[in-house]
């Protein structure tokens, strides 16, 4: 009886489809249904025409079409292909029925502008309450991506190639997450700008737009800021922003700003500015205007993890009187390896800052006289685990640190895993805190403005100076490298596909466990792993131990001797991304597809077959034809 429903229920949804028409079909246990709860789902796709009714079967060929139809709670799906038109989203949704634009699941939509039209995504003044995921948008004469409604959020978006601007905003009640954004501000390639300034990856114009979110993307390789917040009571969190050639993370002449969990680095010299690589985190008053003045106030900058940057944390720059750092907080910060100071504020009248709580491998605090009180800060070798640049993992402190029990309560409960702190340990990371790689980040606490408070008795206590020993870098247990015995697939397949699958039908949340009893899970890192070439190290929080490798280069290969009779391979999807070959013990079992319009991280892999009891050797290749495309490796679980 089970089956004749399902049979029904199809039959029905699928004459619905034929006919462009909504219906709801109800059965036991939930409600399908071909469109929104709210409203309609139409459809576009360069093969459609705008005579069409833009259903799936029959879709409209332009977006402009598309949004003279869509009202509150309709959803627009786009086919995969490459657009060369302007998506202009004119109408607007409601705080219970809102707007969605998305590509179709699983195909790429690319918006490309050809370096000659601009806006190719565009929200205008008066839109409100819409949704936007999954699309790839590249090569703007001006930006890519403009946002000037209010209460949009943009999902999993993939950017490039603005001239100026990758995502820039002057609305309110913006969400841009879960984005990767590079290789914008081309005006500025290689420094070479001739104008009075240049543009930013992604950017909340100074002066404009309130309450404001840019959380857990990852920003890098843009010849210009990587992340600007220029709009009041916003909030930065759990992004990556990496080798950028200006500042990192910029927030500009703004207040009520909260900049947190974030990983921040320069490693490349590419992207040096002057011989120097940017400042990780920088505060600024810039002229905004004749009458704006000097805003900057009620900031706080905590649990952030900056390395190998100019400046790491600080109050760095303005062009006002009257200026300062206002009720300002920079705490439980790790900065390592600075180039010149580690935390900097400069003179201003207005300075009135605590500094506390922080590990400073490098550099200085750099302080003006006045307002400012320094304490239980940590300079020199704090005892951290060591690894690779921007890996979250690397910068937990170990068992010997003095760090632990040094710090003191400012205000911040969690550290950076969202872990509670107690006792207040210095820096971002509590030692104890058993290491999450891929928690959630918490919802962060409303900011509040406060009103200026009683000026705090200048005060500085004695900063901790450490000897400087050498790092401590964990040594990894020396892994014997076996023999490839034969491949001898099993007469019973596990799992019978032709060809093999190159995804699971469902990710697996990787964790610090093994996910089932006796099997074992190889993060990147593991001395396991024997790379050819060069395999880049990418930190990403939410991926299998805070990173992953991707490879650039065609034919490199990843090699690792395990026993057991099957296994499962973590890895990333992105829009650069290509296929990588997968060989046991020289045989090849299948070929991974590691596309996808926008970055995705723990996809999963399965051997389709069961193997023969003993060792094997697994090694994945990089199967691409020209350095177009990448391919990745987060972990490889193994099966008994």
């Amino acid at each position: 009886m089970q089956h004749r429903t399902y049979r029904l229920m199809s039959f029905i949804v699928a004459v619905a489809l034929a006919l462009g028409t909504f219906i709801s079909v109800s059965a036991k246990g939930g409600t399908q249904s071909t469109s929104l709860a709210a409203g309609r789902v139409y459809f576009v796709s360069n093969a459609g025409s705008d005579t069409n009714a833009g259903t799936a079967s029959a879709p409209f060929k332009t977006f402009s079409k598309a949004m003279s139809v869509l009202a509150a709670g309709d959803e627009l799906q786009i086919y995969g292909g490459t657009y060369t038109q302007q998506l202009n989203v004119n109408k607007s949704g409601t705080s219970s029925a809102p707007i969605s634009i998305k590509a179709v699941p699983g195909q790429q939509v690319i918006i490309d502008g050809g370096g000659s039209n601009d806006q190719l995504v565009f929200v205008p003044d008066g839109t409100s309450y819409v949704k936007l995921s999954d699309l790839t948008c590249k090569n703007a004469s001006v930006v890519c991506v403009l946002l000037r409604g209010s209460h949009i959020t943009v999902t999993s978006f993939d950017v490039s190639g603005g001239k100026k601007f990758g995502v820039r905003l002057t609305g309110s009640y913006i969400t841009v997450e879960n984005s990767s954004i590079h290789d914008n501000v081309l005006e500025n390639v290689n420094g070479t700008n001739t104008t009075a300034g240049w543009g930013s990856a992604l950017r909340s114009a100074q002066g404009s737009g309130s309450n404001n979110i840019f959380r857990n993307n990852e920003v890098f390789h843009n010849w210009g800021e990587g992340i600007i917040m220029g709009s009041n009571t916003s909030q930065v969190y759990g992004n990556s922003v990496h080798d950028n050639y200006s500042k990192n993370i910029y927030i500009g002449n703004t207040y009520g700003v909260d900049v947190y969990q974030n990983v921040t680095y320069s490693t490349d010299s590419k992207w040096f500015r002057s011989g120097s690589p940017a400042d990780c985190i920088s505060l600024s008053e810039e002229l905004i205007n004749s009458t704006y003045g000097a805003q900057l106030g009620n900031i706080r900058v905590f649990n952030n993890i900056a390395s190998n940057c100019k400046t790491g944390v600080g109050y760095t720059y303005t062009e006002l009187s009257g200026n300062g750092c206002n009720n300002c907080l920079f705490a439980f910060n790790t900065v390592t390896a600075s180039k010149s100071a580690c935390i900097k504020v400069i003179d201003g009248s207005k300075n009135h800052v605590e500094i506390a709580d922080n590990i400073c491998s490098a550099g200085s605090i750099s302080v003006p006289s006045g307002d400012i009180s320094v304490h239980n800060n940590v300079m020199g070798d704090a005892h951290l685990a060591g690894g690779p640049i921007g890996d979250p993992n690397s910068y937990r402190p170990l068992s010997s640190s003095c760090v632990i029990g040094a710090g003191v309560n400012v205000g911040i409960s969690t550290d950076y895993f969202g872990i509670d702190r107690s006792p207040y340990d210095v820096g971002s990371i509590q030692a104890g805190a058993k290491v999450q790689p891929t928690a959630i980040l918490p919802s962060p606490t409303p900011i509040v403005v406060l009103p200026s408070p009683t000026p705090i008795v200048p005060t500085v206590t004695p900063i901790v100076i450490l000897p400087s020993p050498t790092p401590v870098i964990p040594t990894a247990t020396p892994i014997e490298v076996l023999p490839s015995p034969t491949f001898i697939p099993t007469a019973t397949p596990v799992v019978t596909l032709a060809p093999p699958s190159p995804t699971a039908p469902a990710p697996v949340t990787a964790t610090s466990q093994p996910p089932s009893i006796g099997a074992q899970a190889y993060d990147d890192k593991n001395a396991i792993f024997a790379y050819s070439g060069s395999w880049e190290e990418t930190a990403a929080t939410k991926a299998y131990g805070g990173s992953f490798r991707k490879s650039m280069v065609p034919g490199q290969s990843v090699s690792m001797t395990f026993t057991g009779s099957s296994f499962s391979i973590l890895y990333t999807k992105n829009s650069t991304f290509g296929k990588m070959d997968v060989l046991v013990d020289g045989v090849l079992v299948g070929t991974i597809d590691q596309y996808a319009s926008s970055r995705k991280l723990q996809q999963t892999w399965d051997l389709p077959i069961k193997l023969a009891p003993g060792k094997h050797t697994l090694k994945l290749v990089h199967a691409g034809t020209d350095r177009t495309t990448r391919v990745s490796l987060d972990a490889v679980t193994v099966y008994p």
